[in-house]
């Protein structure tokens, strides 16, 4: 590397933290790293728009427990401890860069945290008293492939099913349950394909609805991830001793409009929304079924 360059970047990082402060300027380049990366970016970077979805939907109250099972960078975790003051932060990164960047963003900002590194493996292993949190987010990597050794049925029991070896969505979803305390919610964010596909997924979502633990799904407008166009759901769950039997389908997709840098971000309004309609569900008011988004711009 040519001598003047590291030079550079420590000159370039001064200025930003003079004008921004750390934490800010952190953020800043962490923001534009990812978008660089491209496809690579999602894996550790979530951006502002779905973490601000996933974090009020999760409606966390202090003192309680946060946990993120592939926290990435941290900024989910990040986002609920700024807005949840008194929350203890936990978290697991699934490679050592991520956890270092993790680690990084939340002291940046003030944050006390106990963050360790697990392999995929986690999820087809039995769990041995693993601790229980009040509220989990996620935004684990979408269809992955491989991440057990065998036929998941032959490895452990499952909660509601064994998920297929070739797509581990369903995996990191009863991984959540598994690791929710009682009373406790979880968002996380899956791919769209996670709410209609057949075969051993379908069994296990028929199964969650008839257990009541989904309390909503939220399909989100394409365009939020970087460099893709693919679309994501939120799926917001629970563990109550009292569950409902219908679940809420929030169809959020007509949303957002497109910024400077051909990328969807939700606006103010937007997130108010969707805010609003889960605030009124859970206090017991139906919204009308046929209220239709505005289509995407």
């Amino acid at each position: 590397m040519d001598a003047k360059i590291p030079s550079e970047l420590v000159e370039f990082a001064d200025v930003a933290v003079d004008e921004l402060g750390g934490a800010a300027a952190f953020r800043t380049l962490l923001d534009r790293f990812a978008m660089l990366e491209g496809k690579r970016g999602g894996e550790f970077y979530t951006p502002p728009s779905i973490v601000r979805v996933l974090v009020e939907a999760l409606a966390a109250e202090a003192p309680g427990t946060i946990y993120d099972p592939c926290c990435g960078s941290g900024e989910i975790l990040l986002t609920a401890a700024l807005q949840t003051p008194g929350l203890a932060v936990h978290g697991d990164g699934l490679n050592a860069e991520a956890l270092t960047l993790a680690r990084m963003n939340l002291a940046l900002h003030g944050i006390d945290s106990r963050l360790g590194r697990q392999s995929i493996d986690v999820l087809s292993r039995p769990g041995n008293g693993d601790s229980s949190y009040s509220y989990i987010v996620a935004n684990p990597p979408f269809g992955l492939r491989g991440w057990s050794r065998e036929d998941p049925a032959l490895e452990r029991s499952w909660l509601y099913g064994p998920p297929p070896r070739g797509n581990a969505d369903f995996a990191w979803l009863q991984f959540v349950l598994e690791r929710l305390a009682p009373g406790g919610r979880a968002a996380v964010v899956m791919p769209a394909g996670a709410a209609f596909r057949g075969g051993r997924e379908r069994v296990i979502r028929q199964a969650m609805v008839a257990d009541g633990c989904i309390e909503s799904v939220i399909a989100l407008p394409p365009m939020l991830f970087y460099n893709t166009a693919i679309g994501a759901t939120i799926w917001v769950l629970r563990r109550s001793s009292n569950p409902q039997r219908e679940l809420l389908l929030v169809d959020a997709t007509g949303l957002g409009r497109l910024s400077q840098r051909a990328q969807r971000e939700l606006s103010e309004q937007d997130h108010e929304v969707i805010r609003a309609v889960l605030t009124d569900w859970r206090a017991g008011v139906t919204p009308p079924p046929t209220r239709r988004c505005p289509p995407p711009s």
